[in-house]
């Protein structure tokens, strides 16, 4: 008896797993291109966004790139998750609100590099920084640095 329960609940637990495995998961993709929505923006706000573009960057991993009335955006989020589980935030701003220790830190440390867009990055646990798009022979590297101009990890 002990051993038929057993073969059950594995035959049990690995068709769950295959089922999960082979589930079509619908998320990010349900955004279309150049479409509205609104997003909810604490304290029991809502904000008109379109979204301008979602793109891979690794395997559960997406970017969404959006307007607003604020600026461009771009929205780094679990690609596995129906509910969007944000991992990072980055909106553009011009160079002079970036702090000249970061811009002297990009100018020593990639000389070959053309900076192409500067962001300020807001992540839901850990303090804000700062991120800029490094542009050499039509490649584009991001590099993410605090306040301070002290290099970081990216948030994927």
């Amino acid at each position: 008896m002990k051993t038929q329960n057993l073969l059950i609940l594995f035959i049990l637990i690995a068709n769950c797993a295959i089922a999960q495995y082979y589930t079509e998961v619908e998320d990010v993709d349900k955004l279309k291109k150049y479409e509205t929505y609104l997003m909810n923006k604490p304290p029991q706000q809502y904000e008109k966004i379109e979204v301008v573009g979602v793109a891979p960057v690794s395997k559960s991993i997406k970017m969404i790139s959006y307007s607003s009335e604020d600026g461009k955006h771009q929205a780094l989020v679990n690609a596995a998750r129906e509910d969007l589980f944000l991992i990072a935030n980055y909106s553009i701003i011009a160079e002079n609100e970036v702090p000249q220790v970061v811009l002297d830190k990009i100018e020593t440390e990639y000389t070959n590099r053309e900076p192409v867009n500067y962001f300020a990055v807001a992540e839901p646990s850990a303090s804000n920084y700062f991120a800029v798009d490094l542009m050499k022979d039509k490649e584009i590297k991001r590099a993410h640095f605090d306040e301070l101009g002290r290099k970081k990890q990216n948030p994927y």
